[in-house]
């Protein structure tokens, strides 16, 4: 059995390994909230969007998919909170049952617990066959559809209660039928464990019944080696079955598993999308682009973080270009330049898991890897200096990234003077780039962003929007850098004007 929601072909969802740059992304890009806020409150749900979100699709089939999957989830929520609701208490049973039934040696205990495992599995898969029947005339998806007549067509009534007066005879309600034979010593060889036959219908075949010639045997109360015998007998009669029973309770598992893993994701996304909902903010589901097509377009876009912390709407930008192979980032302190790097680098992350973006319109070219490079505070735990803990991360990133990969730099190498820091930062870029590497870059020195200006790498220049009187915008502006960041302003809001800062400026 296949779950194809969030894959064309079934794979694992959440068990694959972390990237290896999981705490850069989630300590630059503000992530922790955005789990806690698809959680709801359910660490699992939550471990499941972590896992999810970082290991991005690479494909553009793949992201279409899930998003037409995501798409049906949310015009059903209902439907997904049903469905988990429904997995979660099996798993929850099952569970316990089979935490015993891997611990025993009995096998009529193993095929006893097993048989109720896969009870409540087929339970469970009869209830959401149900769910899925009630909403089939409104799913649109094929991920959604595929599942659903997978279990009604494969799951009809006839199979059903095939299924379940096999698990009725497995329970052994008349005994447990072995046939046998004597071998030499008259000891008991070739156990074989025979089907159990239906209830006899009516009264007349049950009286026939009695009249087969049949021969019993009754241990005596105290005939201890008679009943170890028979213990043996039974053990050895139900070893293979209670094998098997316990493999397809656990294959079953495996199948309500998986699905439980793709509804908790579903359901993660829903949380999310109802949360921004309520604030009143654009979300949309995102173009993704193959490299070939290149560019970025966006509208109204903003930080979901930020947006999540504040519970309000926050200014949103724009931009399209073409080129979008080295984008600078300059201008006023304070003026919105992190916000923005981070509601791209997060919005890139939430693409290519297939989600919907925080924006009124995302349109980015798929990245084979998607890193970040910000500035670190200084802490008592660093053995060495701010800049080689830079170098030593920015080495770290060199040796994982490949051809296609966006990078998303805050205000790097500014640890040193401006010199120094413009020219490590490009020499870095440059050779990134030849590499054919994807750059976002922050920065305050005006002379690196400068010395890229009608050079052939033709940089897309943003700027961080300051009125003349100092105020903010937070709008970042496409428009080439300046040379201030105007850090005066802060000093002025800080300590007002003095008379030393006044013979400054005059």
């Amino acid at each position: 059995m296949k779950v194809n929601l969030l894959f064309m072909e079934e794979e694992s969802y959440a068990t694959g390994d972390i990237p290896w740059n999981n705490k850069d992304l989630e300590k630059d890009l503000d992530l922790e909230i955005l789990y806690d806020t698809m959680a709801a409150g359910d660490p699992y749900i939550r471990d499941v969007c972590r896992k999810t979100i970082l290991n991005s699709l690479k494909d553009r089939e793949t992201i279409l998919w899930r998003q037409d999957v995501l798409r049906d989830a949310i015009d059903n929520q209902n439907l997904v909170r049903e469905i988990y609701t429904i997995i979660v208490e099996t798993v929850n049973q099952a569970k316990k049952r089979l935490f015993w039934i891997n611990r025993s040696k009995d096998p009529q205990f193993v095929v006893y617990e097993s048989v109720n495992v896969l009870k409540l599995y087929v339970k469970a898969i009869e209830g959401i066959r149900e769910k899925g029947r009630e909403v089939l005339p409104l799913i649109r998806s094929q991920g959604f559809r595929q599942l659903f007549d997978m279990l009604i067509n494969e799951f009809d009534q006839e199979y059903l209660g095939m299924i379940w007066e096999h698990l009725m005879n497995l329970g052994f309600p008349r005994g447990i039928p072995v046939r046998g034979g004597l071998g030499m010593g008259n000891s008991l060889t070739g156990y074989t464990l025979i089907v159990p036959e239906t209830k006899p219908d009516g009264i007349i075949k049950k009286i026939a019944s009695l009249r087969d010639p049949h021969y019993t045997y009754v241990i005596p109360e105290n005939d201890e080696n008679s009943a170890r015998a028979l213990e043996e007998m039974r053990a050895r009669s139900l070893s293979e079955t209670a094998d098997i029973v316990r493999e397809s309770a656990e294959n079953v598992l495996s199948f309500i598993s998986r699905l439980r893993e793709a509804i908790a994701f579903l359901f993660g996304c829903i949380n999310l999308w109802n949360v921004l909902k309520s604030i009143g903010v654009p979300v949309s589901f995102p173009v993704p682009k193959s490299d070939a097509d290149g560019g970025i377009h966006y509208e109204d876009l903003y930080s979901v973080t930020l947006c999540l912390r504040t519970n309000s709407p926050p200014v949103g930008n724009s931009l399209n270009i073409q080129n979008d192979s080295l984008i600078f980032i300059t201008g006023a302190n304070r003026g919105g330049k992190s916000t923005l790097l981070r509601a791209m680098g997060q919005a890139q992350l939430m693409m290519q898991a297939g989600m919907f973006v925080a924006a009124k319109y995302f349109s980015a070219s798929i990245a084979s890897g998607i890193f970040t490079h910000f500035k670190r505070e200084e802490d008592s735990g660093m053995t060495m200096g701010k800049l080689d803990e830079e170098l030593k991360r920015m080495s770290e990133i060199i040796e994982h990234v490949v051809p296609g990969s966006r990078i998303f730099f805050n205000e790097s190498f500014s640890s040193t003077n401006v010199r120094e820091g413009s020219d490590i930062a490009i020499q870095v870029i440059n050779a990134l780039l030849v590499k054919r590497m994807k750059i976002v870059f922050v920065t305050h020195f005006n002379e690196l962003a400068e010395a890229y200006i009608g050079s052939p790498q033709n940089p897309t220049f943003l700027r961080a929007e300051r009125l003349e009187d100092g105020t903010r915008t937070f709008k970042v502006l496409q428009a080439e850098p300046i040379p201030t960041s105007f850090g005066y302003d802060i000093f002025l809001r800080v300590f007002g004007k003095t008379d030393e800062f006044n013979e400054l400026i005059n």
